[in-house]
Protein backbone atom coordinates (compact mmCIF):
# COMPACT_ATOMS: atom_id res chain seq x y z
CA UNK A 1 0.00 0.00 0.00
CA UNK A 2 2.53 2.60 0.89
CA UNK A 3 4.56 1.52 -2.37
CA UNK A 4 1.09 2.98 -4.57
CA UNK A 5 0.53 5.61 -2.70
CA UNK A 6 4.16 6.41 -3.16
CA UNK A 7 3.59 5.64 -7.22
CA UNK A 8 0.08 8.09 -7.31
CA UNK A 9 2.11 10.82 -5.34
CA UNK A 10 5.09 10.42 -8.08
CA UNK A 11 2.46 10.62 -10.78
CA UNK A 12 0.63 13.81 -9.23
CA UNK A 13 3.47 15.51 -9.00
CA UNK A 14 4.76 14.35 -12.94
CA UNK A 15 1.94 15.85 -14.01
CA UNK A 16 2.23 19.25 -12.28
CA UNK A 17 5.74 19.30 -13.44
CA UNK A 18 4.59 18.67 -16.76
CA UNK A 19 1.94 21.24 -17.36
CA UNK A 20 4.20 23.89 -15.63
CA UNK A 21 7.37 23.55 -17.95
CA UNK A 22 4.77 24.06 -21.36
CA UNK A 23 6.55 27.03 -23.29
CA UNK A 24 3.23 29.13 -23.03
CA UNK A 25 2.66 28.90 -19.72
CA UNK A 26 6.62 30.06 -18.89
CA UNK A 27 5.90 33.06 -21.18
CA UNK A 28 2.92 34.00 -19.30
CA UNK A 29 4.01 33.61 -15.93
CA UNK A 30 7.21 36.02 -16.92
CA UNK A 31 4.94 38.32 -18.50
CA UNK A 32 2.72 38.97 -15.80
CA UNK A 33 5.77 39.16 -13.15
CA UNK A 34 8.17 41.41 -15.48
CA UNK A 35 5.24 43.78 -16.92
CA UNK A 36 4.36 45.57 -14.24
CA UNK A 37 7.35 47.09 -13.12
CA UNK A 38 7.77 48.57 -16.37
CA UNK A 39 9.51 52.36 -16.48
CA UNK A 40 6.86 53.73 -19.09
CA UNK A 41 3.97 53.03 -17.14
CA UNK A 42 2.89 55.92 -14.78
CA UNK A 43 1.76 55.31 -11.23
CA UNK A 44 -1.55 57.85 -11.57
CA UNK A 45 -5.55 57.88 -10.81
CA UNK A 46 -7.76 55.62 -12.64
CA UNK A 47 -11.14 56.71 -13.33
CA UNK A 48 -13.78 54.52 -13.18
CA UNK A 49 -13.43 52.76 -9.68
CA UNK A 50 -16.87 50.99 -10.31
CA UNK A 51 -15.18 48.51 -12.81
CA UNK A 52 -13.37 47.02 -9.00
CA UNK A 53 -16.56 46.44 -7.80
CA UNK A 54 -17.43 42.77 -8.07
CA UNK A 55 -21.01 41.63 -9.03
CA UNK A 56 -21.06 38.23 -7.82
CA UNK A 57 -21.84 37.17 -3.69
CA UNK A 58 -20.46 33.61 -4.82
CA UNK A 59 -16.86 35.03 -5.64
CA UNK A 60 -17.02 37.80 -3.16
CA UNK A 61 -17.64 35.33 -0.74
CA UNK A 62 -13.98 33.63 -1.40
CA UNK A 63 -12.37 37.15 -1.05
CA UNK A 64 -13.10 37.61 -5.15
CA UNK A 65 -10.42 34.42 -5.48
CA UNK A 66 -12.09 33.47 -9.26
CA UNK A 67 -9.87 33.77 -11.67
CA UNK A 68 -9.11 29.96 -12.57
CA UNK A 69 -12.86 29.06 -11.81
CA UNK A 70 -14.95 28.16 -14.61
CA UNK A 71 -18.63 27.07 -15.46
CA UNK A 72 -19.85 29.46 -13.60
CA UNK A 73 -21.48 33.40 -15.04
CA UNK A 74 -19.35 35.27 -13.02
CA UNK A 75 -16.17 34.86 -14.96
CA UNK A 76 -17.58 38.01 -17.37
CA UNK A 77 -16.10 39.55 -14.56
CA UNK A 78 -13.12 37.37 -13.45
CA UNK A 79 -12.13 35.40 -16.31
CA UNK A 80 -14.03 35.20 -20.02
CA UNK A 81 -12.35 32.20 -20.90
CA UNK A 82 -14.28 29.90 -18.12
CA UNK A 83 -17.49 30.49 -19.75
CA UNK A 84 -16.47 28.04 -22.05
CA UNK A 85 -17.50 25.26 -20.19
CA UNK A 86 -21.49 26.90 -19.59
CA UNK A 87 -23.86 24.45 -21.61
CA UNK A 88 -27.01 25.75 -20.97
CA UNK A 89 -28.63 29.30 -20.67
CA UNK A 90 -28.10 31.21 -17.52
CA UNK A 91 -29.15 34.19 -15.77
CA UNK A 92 -27.33 35.87 -13.09
CA UNK A 93 -28.89 38.93 -10.56
CA UNK A 94 -27.13 40.57 -8.16
CA UNK A 95 -27.46 43.42 -5.81
CA UNK A 96 -24.99 45.11 -3.04
CA UNK A 97 -25.46 48.31 -1.11
CA UNK A 98 -22.51 50.35 -0.73
CA UNK A 99 -21.32 52.77 1.78
CA UNK A 100 -23.15 56.55 1.45
CA UNK A 101 -26.31 55.44 -0.16
CA UNK A 102 -24.31 54.44 -3.30
CA UNK A 103 -26.34 51.06 -4.99
CA UNK A 104 -24.78 49.03 -7.14
CA UNK A 105 -26.76 46.42 -9.74
CA UNK A 106 -25.47 43.37 -12.16
CA UNK A 107 -27.38 41.45 -14.58
CA UNK A 108 -25.61 39.22 -16.90
CA UNK A 109 -27.56 36.38 -19.31
CA UNK A 110 -24.96 33.90 -20.85
CA UNK A 111 -26.04 31.13 -23.61
CA UNK A 112 -23.84 28.35 -25.58
CA UNK A 113 -24.70 28.04 -29.59
CA UNK A 114 -22.28 26.07 -32.08
CA UNK A 115 -19.09 25.93 -29.88
CA UNK A 116 -19.57 29.67 -28.42
CA UNK A 117 -20.50 30.77 -25.43
CA UNK A 118 -22.07 34.29 -25.48
CA UNK A 119 -22.62 36.38 -22.06
CA UNK A 120 -24.46 39.30 -22.35
CA UNK A 121 -24.19 41.42 -19.23
CA UNK A 122 -25.36 45.54 -18.27
CA UNK A 123 -24.48 46.64 -14.44
CA UNK A 124 -25.07 50.25 -12.87
CA UNK A 125 -23.58 52.25 -9.66
CA UNK A 126 -26.35 54.61 -8.13
CA UNK A 127 -23.89 56.75 -6.49
CA UNK A 128 -27.26 58.36 -5.31
CA UNK A 129 -28.03 62.15 -4.75
CA UNK A 130 -25.73 65.72 -4.23
CA UNK A 131 -26.44 68.96 -2.91
CA UNK A 132 -24.48 71.64 -5.16
CA UNK A 133 -23.27 74.64 -3.68
CA UNK A 134 -22.26 78.40 -5.44
CA UNK A 135 -19.63 80.37 -4.99
CA UNK A 136 -20.42 81.34 -1.42
CA UNK A 137 -21.01 77.97 -0.32
CA UNK A 138 -24.79 78.37 -0.18
CA UNK A 139 -27.05 75.49 -1.65
CA UNK A 140 -28.09 76.00 -4.92
CA UNK A 141 -29.85 72.64 -6.01
CA UNK A 142 -28.70 69.14 -5.96
CA UNK A 143 -27.30 66.42 -8.43
CA UNK A 144 -27.08 62.98 -9.29
CA UNK A 145 -24.50 60.69 -10.49
CA UNK A 146 -23.91 56.92 -11.79
CA UNK A 147 -22.00 54.78 -14.02
CA UNK A 148 -23.27 52.34 -16.11
CA UNK A 149 -21.31 48.95 -18.23
CA UNK A 150 -22.98 46.96 -20.94
CA UNK A 151 -20.77 44.47 -21.73
CA UNK A 152 -20.82 41.16 -24.34
CA UNK A 153 -18.61 38.40 -23.98
CA UNK A 154 -17.32 35.14 -26.01
CA UNK A 155 -15.50 31.81 -24.81
CA UNK A 156 -14.21 28.66 -27.05
CA UNK A 157 -12.50 26.56 -26.45
CA UNK A 158 -9.07 26.08 -28.58
CA UNK A 159 -8.38 22.55 -27.56
CA UNK A 160 -8.87 19.66 -24.84
CA UNK A 161 -10.06 21.58 -21.53
CA UNK A 162 -8.36 24.55 -22.88
CA UNK A 163 -10.47 27.59 -23.41
CA UNK A 164 -9.89 31.52 -24.79
CA UNK A 165 -11.92 34.00 -24.02
CA UNK A 166 -12.68 38.06 -24.78
CA UNK A 167 -15.22 40.89 -24.34
CA UNK A 168 -16.07 44.64 -24.95
CA UNK A 169 -17.67 46.79 -22.74
CA UNK A 170 -19.18 50.32 -23.49
CA UNK A 171 -18.80 52.33 -20.42
CA UNK A 172 -20.83 55.83 -18.95
CA UNK A 173 -20.33 57.57 -16.60
CA UNK A 174 -22.30 61.13 -15.57
CA UNK A 175 -22.08 63.83 -12.81
CA UNK A 176 -24.64 66.29 -12.91
CA UNK A 177 -24.31 68.05 -16.49
CA UNK A 178 -21.39 66.06 -17.47
CA UNK A 179 -20.54 63.22 -18.65
CA UNK A 180 -17.78 60.82 -19.81
CA UNK A 181 -17.70 57.68 -22.31
CA UNK A 182 -15.51 54.74 -23.67
CA UNK A 183 -14.98 51.20 -24.34
CA UNK A 184 -12.93 48.53 -22.74
CA UNK A 185 -11.57 45.10 -23.42
CA UNK A 186 -11.74 41.83 -21.22
CA UNK A 187 -9.09 38.80 -22.51
CA UNK A 188 -8.96 35.49 -21.39
CA UNK A 189 -7.39 32.40 -20.63
CA UNK A 190 -8.11 29.22 -19.00
CA UNK A 191 -6.64 25.70 -18.92
CA UNK A 192 -7.66 22.39 -16.84
CA UNK A 193 -5.01 19.46 -16.33
CA UNK A 194 -6.05 16.95 -17.82
CA UNK A 195 -6.76 13.98 -15.12
CA UNK A 196 -6.18 16.73 -12.01
CA UNK A 197 -8.22 18.30 -10.12
CA UNK A 198 -6.89 21.73 -11.09
CA UNK A 199 -7.62 24.51 -12.86
CA UNK A 200 -5.60 28.07 -13.25
CA UNK A 201 -6.75 30.71 -15.56
CA UNK A 202 -5.17 34.54 -16.54
CA UNK A 203 -6.69 37.34 -17.47
CA UNK A 204 -6.04 41.26 -18.57
CA UNK A 205 -8.79 42.83 -17.72
CA UNK A 206 -10.32 47.32 -18.91
CA UNK A 207 -7.82 47.32 -21.65
CA UNK A 208 -8.90 50.98 -23.37
CA UNK A 209 -7.82 54.38 -23.18
CA UNK A 210 -9.93 55.61 -20.39
CA UNK A 211 -12.59 58.55 -19.49
CA UNK A 212 -12.48 61.47 -20.05
CA UNK A 213 -14.68 64.39 -18.24
CA UNK A 214 -14.41 67.40 -19.91
CA UNK A 215 -10.74 68.14 -20.68
CA UNK A 216 -9.02 65.47 -18.81
CA UNK A 217 -8.77 62.00 -19.17
CA UNK A 218 -7.79 59.25 -16.60
CA UNK A 219 -6.71 56.02 -16.83
CA UNK A 220 -9.09 52.54 -16.60
CA UNK A 221 -7.89 50.26 -13.70
CA UNK A 222 -6.07 48.00 -15.99
CA UNK A 223 -5.53 44.72 -14.16
CA UNK A 224 -3.35 41.49 -14.78
CA UNK A 225 -4.70 38.52 -12.83
CA UNK A 226 -3.20 35.22 -12.39
CA UNK A 227 -6.01 32.36 -10.53
CA UNK A 228 -6.18 28.60 -9.25
CA UNK A 229 -8.44 26.40 -8.14
CA UNK A 230 -8.01 23.29 -6.80
CA UNK A 231 -10.31 20.37 -5.45
CA UNK A 232 -8.95 18.53 -3.45
CA UNK A 233 -11.91 16.62 -2.15
CA UNK A 234 -14.56 16.33 -4.13
CA UNK A 235 -16.97 18.71 -1.43
CA UNK A 236 -14.34 21.43 -1.42
CA UNK A 237 -12.92 24.16 -3.35
CA UNK A 238 -9.31 25.98 -2.49
CA UNK A 239 -8.74 29.31 -4.95
CA UNK A 240 -5.85 31.87 -5.14
CA UNK A 241 -5.77 34.55 -7.56
CA UNK A 242 -2.66 37.66 -8.03
CA UNK A 243 -4.09 40.60 -9.29
CA UNK A 244 -2.17 43.70 -10.48
CA UNK A 245 -3.77 46.90 -11.23
CA UNK A 246 -0.85 47.91 -13.26
CA UNK A 247 -1.14 52.12 -13.38
CA UNK A 248 -1.81 52.05 -9.14
CA UNK A 249 1.18 49.70 -8.61
CA UNK A 250 -0.52 47.48 -6.40
CA UNK A 251 -0.83 43.85 -6.15
CA UNK A 252 -3.38 41.87 -4.45
CA UNK A 253 -3.63 38.40 -3.01
CA UNK A 254 -6.70 36.51 -2.36
CA UNK A 255 -7.09 33.26 -0.93
CA UNK A 256 -10.36 31.18 -0.62
CA UNK A 257 -12.54 28.14 0.42
CA UNK A 258 -16.02 26.74 -0.62
CA UNK A 259 -17.38 23.53 1.37
CA UNK A 260 -20.47 21.67 -0.16
CA UNK A 261 -22.50 20.86 3.04
CA UNK A 262 -25.02 18.74 2.98
CA UNK A 263 -25.93 18.54 -0.96
CA UNK A 264 -26.99 22.13 -1.33
CA UNK A 265 -25.55 24.42 1.01
CA UNK A 266 -22.53 25.68 0.40
CA UNK A 267 -19.93 27.60 3.28
CA UNK A 268 -17.57 30.04 1.53
CA UNK A 269 -14.92 32.53 3.01
CA UNK A 270 -11.86 33.75 1.89
CA UNK A 271 -8.47 36.08 2.88
CA UNK A 272 -6.89 38.82 0.71
CA UNK A 273 -4.09 40.75 1.11
CA UNK A 274 -1.69 44.02 -0.27
CA UNK A 275 1.20 42.48 -1.43
CA UNK A 276 4.10 44.52 -2.57
CA UNK A 277 2.60 47.93 -2.84
CA UNK A 278 3.81 50.83 -1.01
CA UNK A 279 1.20 51.93 1.35
CA UNK A 280 -0.82 48.93 1.05
CA UNK A 281 -2.93 47.63 3.72
CA UNK A 282 -1.52 44.11 4.85
CA UNK A 283 -5.03 42.58 6.01
CA UNK A 284 -7.03 44.39 3.82
CA UNK A 285 -10.36 41.95 3.44
CA UNK A 286 -11.60 38.65 5.06
CA UNK A 287 -14.81 37.81 3.62
CA UNK A 288 -17.56 34.87 3.74
CA UNK A 289 -20.57 33.84 2.76
CA UNK A 290 -23.45 30.87 2.40
CA UNK A 291 -25.01 29.81 -0.49
CA UNK A 292 -28.27 27.63 -1.63
CA UNK A 293 -28.29 25.26 -4.81
CA UNK A 294 -31.94 24.09 -5.41
CA UNK A 295 -31.59 22.31 -8.59
CA UNK A 296 -31.71 25.16 -11.30
CA UNK A 297 -31.56 27.60 -8.83
CA UNK A 298 -28.53 29.36 -6.83
CA UNK A 299 -29.12 32.02 -4.31
CA UNK A 300 -25.96 33.67 -2.55
CA UNK A 301 -25.16 35.77 -0.25
CA UNK A 302 -21.93 37.21 1.25
CA UNK A 303 -20.78 39.56 3.83
CA UNK A 304 -17.54 41.54 3.24
CA UNK A 305 -15.92 43.74 6.01
CA UNK A 306 -14.09 46.69 5.38
CA UNK A 307 -12.66 50.60 6.19
CA UNK A 308 -16.44 51.99 4.84
CA UNK A 309 -18.39 49.47 6.81
CA UNK A 310 -19.58 45.72 6.25
CA UNK A 311 -20.56 45.14 2.95
CA UNK A 312 -23.53 42.36 1.79
CA UNK A 313 -24.23 41.16 -1.33
CA UNK A 314 -27.09 39.17 -2.91
CA UNK A 315 -27.42 37.40 -6.36
CA UNK A 316 -29.44 34.76 -7.63
CA UNK A 317 -28.98 31.99 -10.93
CA UNK A 318 -31.08 30.25 -12.75
CA UNK A 319 -30.30 27.38 -15.25
CA UNK A 320 -32.50 26.36 -18.27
Amino acid sequence: MKCLDKEAKKDLFNKVVYWVIKPWVLIIVFVFIFTPSCKILKAIETSADFLNIVPGARPSGVANSFTGVFKDLNSVYFNPAGLAWIDRGELSLAHCDLFMNEKYDFASFGLPFRGIVSAFTISRLDHGGFQSRDENGRISGSFNASDTLIGISFARFIGYNSAIGAGIKFLSSEIAEYNARTFAFDLGFLQRINGLPVSFGFSIRNIGKGMKFIDERENLPLSINAGLLFRPFSFMDLTLDIKHLVYDKETYLSIGTEYNLFGGLFLRGGYSTGIFSSGSDLFKNFSGGIGLNLSNIQIDYSLTPSEFGTFQRFSFDYRF
